[in-house]
């Protein structure tokens, strides 16, 4: 993790030992570098509050070299289209605090003229919603078919065990591996009536860099585009 993620997540990285030297501010992690332990500061707590993961969760943890989604996505079908104009937000909370090299998306269709862009996003713990982006693709080809990703720089980005966002857009024709159906496990905040599980939220953006905060303008239930990380 570079020191710019640091800085944007606002965490300390100490020994479970030295923890309770520690008065995180509101907002601010404590990540024991020894336990995998995650603590939250309110600006008053020595050691800040637990968070977790505890023996408890059984945590399963990742594999270096495989891709994970989010948990919870349902009905993946060979590919479909995606909606231009639109970026996408997918709630992702990974069971462990884990280091992630890449993030990908399956495209089933070419299109030699059109590209994609992808990202990960902090969470806004005032809101529940898509903060800032952690780090963004490069445009992205979609001249061929099959997994296209983005690869981080430094080594990649250590994601504790909180909710993050990953985000895509496009422009073009081509299609992509989709998640159709409602979200079993992501259920996110409900922009709209009635109540429903939600497996993602979306906005209206114009092809490009991704906004900085993320702008939100609804929740959906599907189709959203399926986004792989690669545990390095």
């Amino acid at each position: 993790m570079t020191l710019e993620h640091k800085l944007r997540m606002r965490q300390r990285d100490v020994l479970a030992a030295n923890r309770k030297n520690e008065t995180p501010l509101e907002g601010e992690f404590i990540y024991e570098t020894d336990t995998g332990r995650v603590f939250i500061g309110d600006g008053a707590t020595a050691g800040g509050n637990f968070v977790g993961p505890s023996s408890g969760w059984g945590a399963a943890g990742y594999t270096s070299g495989y891709y994970y989604m989010p948990d919870g996505m349902v009905n993946l079908p060979s590919g479909g289209t995606m909606v231009t104009g639109t970026a996408y937000f997918i709630p992702f909370t990974p069971e462990v605090a884990q280091t992630f090299d890449t993030i990908s998306a399956s495209v089933t269709v070419a299109d030699a003229g059109g590209s994609f862009r992808l990202a990960v996003y902090d969470n806004d713990f005032s809101s529940g919603m898509p903060g800032s982006p952690l780090e963004e693709s490069t445009t992205l080809s979609t001249a061929g078919t099959g997994v296209v990703g983005h690869t981080f720089s430094g080594g990649g980005i250590e994601l504790l065990p909180v909710r993050h966002w990953l985000a895509f857009q496009h422009t073009g024709t081509a299609q992509f591996k989709r998640h159709s159906g409602q979200a079993l496990a992501a259920a996110i905040a409900v922009l709209a009536s009635p109540p429903d599980r939600r497996g993602h939220l979306r906005d209206s953006h114009a092809y490009g860099a991704f906004p900085d905060p993320a702008v939100i303008s609804s929740s959906h239930n599907a189709p959203w585009p399926a986004l792989f990380l690669r545990a390095a």
